[in-house]
């Protein structure tokens, strides 16, 4: 057998250690950093944005909560002015239904006095011919002429009727 192995390293293990010093050192630095710094950088960009979206969120929550307490408190003054502005019509409402009331009545007032004092004259008028138109009615009812005085009734086909 003409071959033993030999523990002592010959002058190849140099070489061999030399080639993959220079291709590390050349992976190392046009492979493996850039390889490296695109990663970080990616990393970087992805948390970057993650928190960029959670301030964004949590902006947007305070956002929305002034936005809800502003409109609750506009609802609230709306309402508030709401009423108001309803208590003021139905001020000016009530107001001028008792001053159409209050004229109304002096219209019927004023109505009932002429309407009295046209009645009494209407009396007035007719209670002279009282007895005139009882005794046109008298006639008729009976058939004869019936002449009824203030002083009492006479009554005659041709004869009075004393009554």
């Amino acid at each position: 057998m003409g071959h033993e192995p030999v523990l002592i390293p010959d002058y190849t293990m140099l070489i061999q250690l030399g080639i993959f010093m220079a291709s590390y050192l050349v992976l190392r630095f046009f492979v493996f950093t850039p390889f490296l710094e695109l990663l970080a950088l990616r990393e970087a960009k992805t948390s970057g944005l993650r928190e960029k979206a959670k301030a964004a969120t949590l902006h947007a929550e305070e956002l929305r909560a002034q936005y809800e307490t502003r409109m609750a408190q506009e609802r609230k003054n709306t309402a508030h002015w709401l009423d108001i502005e309803k208590r003021k019509i139905s001020d000016e409402e009530r107001a001028v239904i008792e001053k159409a009331r209050h004229k109304a009545s002096q219209e019927m007032d004023v109505s009932r006095a002429k309407v009295d004092e046209e009645a009494k004259r209407a009396e007035a008028e007719l209670a002279p011919k009282v007895f005139e138109f009882a005794s046109a009615m008298s006639s008729q009812i009976l058939g004869y002429s019936v002449n009824i005085k203030s002083s009492g009734a006479k009554a005659s086909p041709d004869k009075e009727l004393q009554a």
